[in-house]
């Protein structure tokens, strides 16, 4: 009886093991456009560029200067929201520093290096990793219901990007582009699909999540075995 206890446990563990992900997608009622695979936003003098894909949605955002003069962005002014709550996109720790374009390196920080502003010559870009969002497993869809969409009206999580610049001229004019994002659809993949899945659709829009208990494939090797010389050494 207690083999046949074992082996129900090893065959319940195999069964039980379905890996899976969910891809999170989000959309913009500001932007339109899908550039290259890019979710990118031209409709002001600076090209806003994002690429969300990344395991819990790191957003990479370029910003592309595409007027003839020099604009200076300001990240103390500049912000961003999630479900409400705003943050700066300034670090604490350089918040009255200026950062200068350089030709050769260009621009490309990690949050939490962030200067308080940034030079942009025209034709130029600034390049940064933005927030980490802090998304979970969602409970809306499952193994039976694997797709749920979201309006912008009813999704349970809003996202907003404020970027505000100056025009390096004597009227040194002031502008700001806005961003409303919003969480419009979570898809439940089974791992075995997943890759093949993942090149048949525009990525810079979405990111995967990984359930926390979702156990390591040296995790489940670990159980197995235990279990496995728990049955063999039963006489």
């Amino acid at each position: 009886m207690f083999r046949l206890g074992i082996s129900l446990l090893i065959l319940f563990f195999f069964s039980s093991c379905t890996y899976y992900r969910q891809i999170f997608e989000i959309d913009s009622p500001d932007i339109l456009l899908f550039e290259n695979d890019y979710f990118v936003d031209t409709s002001s003098k600076l090209d806003i560029i994002y690429d969300f894909w990344s395991d819990g949605g790191v957003p990479v955002i370029e910003i592309v200067n595409d007027y003839p003069d020099t604009i200076l962005l300001d990240f103390n002014q500049s912000y961003f929201t999630f479900s409400g709550e705003k943050f700066s996109f300034a670090s604490e720790v350089q918040k009255d520093s200026v950062s200068k374009y350089s030709k050769f390196d260009g621009y490309n920080v990690m949050f939490g290096e962030m200067p308080a502003s940034v030079l942009i010559p025209p034709d130029s870009s600034f390049m940064f990793e933005s927030i980490v969002w802090n998304f979970e497993w969602s409970k809306d869809v499952s193994k039976k219901n694997t797709s749920k969409r979201y309006l912008y009206s009813s999704s349970p999580l809003k996202m907003d990007h404020v970027f505000k610049y100056a025009y390096r001229t004597p009227e040194a004019k002031v502008d700001s582009v806005t961003h409303r994002m919003y969480l419009s659809r979570v898809e439940q993949i089974e791992l075995g699909e997943y890759k093949t899945y993942i090149q048949s659709i525009p990525l810079s829009n979405k990111f995967f999540i990984t359930p926390e208990s979702q156990l390591s494939p040296e995790t489940r090797y670990d159980i197995a075995s235990t279990l496995l010389q728990l049955f063999r050494g039963v006489e």
